[in-house]
C-alpha cells in the first residue's frame, strides 16, 4: 500500500462527517439513516 493513500483515507472520511455534522446541526437539515450508521 503506498504510504500516501492512508491520510488520503483518512481525510476523506474526515471531511465526510464533518461535512454531515455540519448540514445536520448547523444548516438545520435532518439525517439520512446511512449518515445515522455512519457516525
Amino acid at each position: 500500500m503506498r504510504p500516501v493513500l492512508l491520510p488520503l483515507a483518512l481525510a476523506i472520511a474526515t471531511v465526510s462527517t464533518a461535512g454531515s455534522l455540519y448540514y445536520s446541526e448547523v444548516a438545520g437539515y435532518l439525517p439520512c439513516e446511512m449518515c445515522w450508521y455512519q457516525r
